[in-house]
């Protein structure tokens, strides 16, 4: 699962967005929700 979840260009590890989203919604984000949601947080 943790292969699948979007990372940062050049990164390894998943984004904290996604392993987020993992928790919240039990589902794989795609590339989309993460920075939709990471542009929400930016935004706070």
């Amino acid at each position: 699962c943790q292969q699948r979840l979007p990372k940062a260009k050049g990164g390894q590890e998943p984004l904290p967005e996604g392993l987020f989203w993992l928790l919240v919604t039990g589902e794989i984000p795609t590339e989309a929700q993460v920075k939709a949601l990471s542009k929400e947080w930016a935004q706070r």
